[in-house]
């Protein structure tokens, strides 16, 4: 008993003058109240604290949840705690009420792009409330906190190839859609990706150069370092193949003219962005957003579900739904392909633990390497029907 008395002492008198100068409205007892497990009352999280790992929860009650309602101008009839978010019934419909890490500039961002899919006949996303300021967001008591529209309660199944084709069919529309975006306001930044796939592909190939050396250079290497060094020749292969298939397709004008003609692009379409209800399709969580090249998207869908696992899931048949509804060039169908061949998992796996330095190796990141070295063959294999498709346009 006394070592748990010793240890609420310390993350007491840790947390009590951290918590007086982050949030103000954080008492003693609400912190020991969380770091306890004692949770009895509405708890809402989080306040990042620059680098420190740790994360901190305030306690809110229905009144203080109520008062936040007001702000934006709508009654809370009901509230449910749904994560890290409050499904809110008002008399405006069901909303959801979170906390925003984002910037204020980029949440204003993100309210001109939803706004605008919604003139352009895309309203499926989840649209900001205003507060009575007018901003898509309300600052009280230091915390940024979003109303959003509930665009569904189910996400993407994964397993359904059904509802797989519809999320590819959905990003056509969206990326139809989000041509053309307004301009930013004077005061406000616009956000965009200004490196190519193809200046970032060139990049990882110095930077995996660099993680083989270092590697190799070690006197006592760990089973990643002996993995890593294994597998090596065969990815600095694919990121060699995906320099040079991008070059040829000259994937750096592709990126040039989607920023000119303002392609908004979401930059994190997976399941959990990917909210049904009934067979419609409705996109969230917009913090990713910028304009970018498009097909970064479809892509990155791509390289997440349809990998070869399932053999239901043909790449030919997912570039052929998106382009029901939105064609692709000759040129553009080979970035595709370029985009595809990068190894995104092996340089993110390597990039989180050559650019750390660690005592240890966390048994997770050691998995994730054994599953992407086991299942490259397969996918390349899979995307390699992308090269070998003969792909005609009618001019």
């Amino acid at each position: 008993m006394n070592i748990f008395k010793k240890l609420e002492k310390s993350v007491q008198g840790f947390c009590t003058p951290l918590c007086k100068i982050l949030a103000p409205r954080l008492t003693e007892n609400t912190c020991k109240a969380r770091v306890f497990g004692k949770t009895d009352f509405l708890s809402f999280p989080y306040i990042p604290v620059r680098q420190i790992g740790f994360i901190f929860m305030r306690r809110i009650s229905v009144e203080e949840l109520s008062e936040i309602i007001n702000n934006f101008g709508l009654h809370l009839k009901n509230a449910k705690k749904d994560k890290s978010s409050f499904l809110c019934d008002t008399d405006q419909g069901l909303k959801i009420l979170s906390k925003s890490a984002d910037s204020l500039a980029h949440l204003q961002f993100q309210h001109m792009a939803k706004e605008y899919l919604a003139k352009q006949g895309f309203p499926h996303t989840d649209r900001f409330s205003l507060s009575f300021q007018g901003t898509p967001y309300a600052v009280i008591d230091g915390f940024c906190y979003i109303l959003t529209s509930d665009v569904g309660r189910r996400e993407l199944n994964v397993s359904d190839t059904d509802e797989v084709f519809r999320a590819v069919s959905q990003l056509a529309r969206f990326h139809k859609a989000g041509r053309g975006l307004p301009a930013c306001p004077p005061d406000t930044p616009d956000f965009q990706k200004t490196v190519c796939g193809w200046e970032f592909t060139e990049k990882q190939q110095h930077f995996m150069a660099s993680a083989k050396k270092r590697a190799g250079t070690q006197t006592h290497k760990s089973d990643f370092d002996v993995l890593f060094l294994k597998s090596y020749p065969n990815f600095h292969n694919l990121l060699e193949r995906a320099y040079r298939v991008l070059a040829e397709a000259d994937e750096p004008s592709l990126h040039r003219a989607a920023l000119e003609n303002r392609h908004l692009c979401h930059h994190a379409y997976k399941e959990e962005n990917l909210l049904f209800t009934g067979s419609v399709c409705g996109i969230s969580r917009f913090s990713e957003a910028s304009l970018d090249l498009q097909l970064n998207d479809l892509a990155y869908f791509i390289r997440r579900y349809a990998n070869g696992g399932d053999p239901r899931l043909n790449v030919l048949q997912l570039e052929a739904v998106y382009e029901n509804t939105l064609a692709l060039t000759a040129q553009e169908h080979r970035v595709l392909y370029g985009l595809l061949l990068y190894p995104q998992n092996m340089v993110r796996i390597c990039s989180a633990y050559y650019t750390k330095k660690r005592t240890w190796i966390p048994s997770a990141i050691q998995k994730r390497l054994e599953d992407v070295v086991a299942s490259q063959p397969a996918y390349e294999k899979y995307i390699a029907l992308l090269a070998d498709t003969e792909y005609t346009k009618n001019q």
